[in-house]
């Protein structure tokens, strides 16, 4: 990859470079001949820069050139100097330059020439020169991957060294700036829009993997990948489903049939179930106080003769929760650790609805594995996959109505249904350390997919899983900039948003959010299983159910599928 240019074929280039620069003021593109050492067909792009980008394109030919002195206006046929007008500017690979110019040159190797003639070495010869400024370049030669990364970086300074003493200030300052745009650029990308593959997930593998195996046209090998993501997935969504159904049986069960009543506000300053006054001394945990109760009812069963004196020494007590505060951060704290899974439910919707609605293939060669094969340039099989360019793409309405139905449905309704039963099992928990614990613990539940993905999900999809690219929602090519001048210009706008937009993202969004689903759930706890009387909210009166049976339709439609309980509530709120 080293190069040497003719002397020919440069000792013109600064004549060439000031006409272009004063007759042309867009980009422009020309053809120049050389003649290589080696006899190789190569084609360079060139890049001329002062204060705006223009373009070139060299071909070398077997012919000895040299860059005409008259205007580069002029149009020669026999292809030594040849121009047209041109918005597109080539990509960048190696920089030469001098002065207050560049010339990048990327080389387009021949795809039609063999492996042992495409590792000569093309030299090419360059020679010193500059606009009325010291060259940069001395002589000898550019090898290899480091000398096209020296030259780059020493041209790239150069032009940043003018660009400072333009503006006035040293070149630390000036680095600074770019630096500054950079960082606020950066960002700022972040919030474009990009749909994605939920990482470590058995439902990102069973949307992924039927869009690979379709776009493969479905061979056997890529069938067992399919089929083994769906059987994760499905096991993940009954462990799921069932964990939630013990839970909530616990809560509307067997809480009855062990006499519990909700807890609701109950509380220092107001009146307990028992029918007493709660204070601080006579503030029990359920477990506590039932069993106090239980002993207080026996002695006054077994000495009923007695009951007004055992009512008066032995107190059971109240059964409240010991910190109003502590049981409504701990519900937040859990709200906030499950929002991660509303933000994978809501990509998902976002793909299933910008994704376009045709059959697309998932997956592509790289640009550089692909030259390389053509070459037929040797390749270990363990670096196959990494030549794969894996992306989310479209997929038919089909496979959309599949993938909303198998995964997005289930994944949303066990999203909705574990938000519920921890906000009412935290609102059933009075004391502080078990509101603590149980905050923390009920996420795991919205884990599991992580946990079986790295468990039990063969070691290939988890890999397909990791390289797939995102699909962005906007045109890569409107965010390149080339000059540091065209990198803060572009970031100007972004540092000083109109005050509307200014305004609109000081608001924390996913923070209100988060607040917004706790009042939610909290409240419907309230209207569940409690009544609002004398300023507080207490529970409502307990039915022993029929049986312990309970059912998924009773967990998750309760109002289409009621318990059975009988007709005799065995608690009531006492006047």
């Amino acid at each position: 990859r080293s190069c040497r240019c003719a002397h020919s074929c440069l000792h013109s280039w600064p004549l060439f470079l000031s006409s272009f620069r004063s007759e042309h003021s867009g980009a422009v593109r020309s053809s120049i001949a050389f003649k290589l050492e080696s006899g190789e067909s190569h084609t360079y792009t060139a890049l001329m820069t002062e204060s705006t980008y223009q373009s070139s394109s060299l071909q070398p030919e077997d012919t000895t050139a040299s860059l005409l002195q008259e205007q580069p206006s002029r149009s020669v046929r026999d292809g030594f100097l040849r121009h047209e007008d041109a918005r597109d500017l080539p990509s960048r690979e190696n920089t030469w330059g001098s002065g207050n110019f560049c010339v990048e040159l990327v080389q387009q190797p021949d795809t039609s020439r063999t492996a042992s003639e495409s590792s000569n070495n093309i030299e090419w010869q360059r020679e010193s020169s500059s606009l009325g400024a010291d060259p940069i370049f001395g002589g000898g030669r550019v090898g290899g991957e480091g000398g096209r990364g020296r030259s780059t970086t020493r041209c790239r300074q150069s032009v940043r060294m003018t660009a400072a003493q333009e503006q006035g200030v040293t070149i630390e300052e000036y680095m600074h700036n770019i630096a500054v745009a950079k960082v606020i650029g950066g960002l700022s990308y972040m919030d474009f829009g990009k749909v994605f593959i939920e990482p470590n997930s058995v439902y990102g593998a069973a949307v992924l993997l039927p869009q690979l195996a379709r776009s493969a046209g479905w061979p056997r090998a890529m069938i067992v990948h399919v089929f083994s993501s769906y059987i994760c997935m499905a096991l993940c969504v009954v462990l799921h489903t069932a964990l939630l159904l013990y839970v909530m049986k616990e809560e509307r069960v067997m809480d009855n049939f062990a006499g519990q009543m909700y807890l609701c506000d109950f509380g220092v300053g107001g009146m307990g179930p028992n029918g007493t006054p709660i204070t601080a001394p006579r503030l029990y945990s359920w477990d506590q106080w039932s069993v106090r109760q239980f002993v207080a009812t026996s002695l006054m069963e077994l000495f009923s003769d007695k009951a007004k004196e055992i009512g008066k020494i032995v107190d059971p007590g109240e059964y409240g929760v010991e910190s109003h505060m502590c049981r409504v951060t701990c519900c937040v704290v859990f709200i906030v650790s499950i929002m991660s899974e509303l933000s994978n439910i809501s990509n998902l919707v976002y793909l299933l609805f910008k994704t376009p609605s045709e059959n697309e293939s998932w997956f592509e060669l790289n640009d550089d594995d692909a030259a390389g094969a053509a070459q037929n340039i040797s390749e270990s099989m363990e670096n196959w996959l990494s030549q794969v360019r894996v992306k989310v793409a479209g997929m038919s309405v089909f496979w959309k109505l599949v993938t909303f139905l198998f995964v997005l449905l289930p994944k949303l309704l066990l999203w909705f249904m574990t938000a519920q039963a921890g906000i009412n099992f935290l609102m059933e928990t009075a004391g502080i350390d078990n509101l603590i614990v149980n905050s923390v613990a009920l996420g795991f539940l919205l884990e599991m997919d992580d946990v079986m993905t790295s468990s039990l999900m063969p070691v290939q999809v988890q890999h397909l899983i990791d390289i797939v690219e995102p699909m962005p929602l906007f045109d890569p090519s409107t965010l390149e900039t080339r000059t540091d001048e065209e990198t803060m210009q572009r970031v100007e706008d972004l540092k000083n948003p109109p005050l509307l937009r200014f305004c609109w993202n000081l608001i924390p969004w996913k923070t209100l959010l988060t607040f917004f689903l706790t009042t939610i759930f909290v409240q419907f706890y309230y209207w569940s299983h409690c009544d609002y009387k004398h300023g507080r909210w207490v529970s409502k009166d307990v039915y022993m159910p029929n049986s312990m049976q309970f059912t998924i339709l009773n967990a998750f439609f309760g109002s289409l599928f009621p318990l059975e309980d009988q007709t005799t509530p065995f608690w009531t709120m006492p006047d």
